[in-house]
């Protein structure tokens, strides 16, 4: 993971965005879950990352924070009925989920 974020930094101009996007491991759906997050399950994730960690790494790699996104995609009771994924959504959209409440983890930088 590392590496793929200096190859990225590498190979952005300045000013570039680098936008990445994984599970957030220390959400509260992921610890509610437990190992029933499902994405514990696929074989190919082979690293685990929290927010925290991510935007660690991307900044000691050299890049700027410009923002951070929590969006849904599970609920401790799975993928949830389709009237709550909808209102999930709608919050998403108009930007009212903040916090590490949803488990997929948007994160925007730039190559300073």
């Amino acid at each position: 993971p590392k590496v793929l974020i200096d190859w990225a930094y590498n190979h952005l101009k300045q000013g570039g965005i680098l936008v990445l996007m994984t599970g957030d491991r220390e959400s509260s759906t992921a610890v509610r879950m437990g190992e029933d997050w499902p994405l514990y399950a696929p074989r190919e994730h082979v690293h685990f990352f929290s927010a925290r960690s991510l935007i660690h790494l991307v900044e000691v790699a050299g890049f700027e924070v410009l923002r951070k996104e929590w969006r849904f995609m599970y609920t401790p009771l799975g993928l949830g009925s389709p009237v709550y994924r909808i209102a999930q959504k709608v919050k998403e959209i108009l930007r009212k989920t903040t916090t590490q409440q949803h488990d997929h983890f948007y994160l925007y930088a730039a190559k300073k």
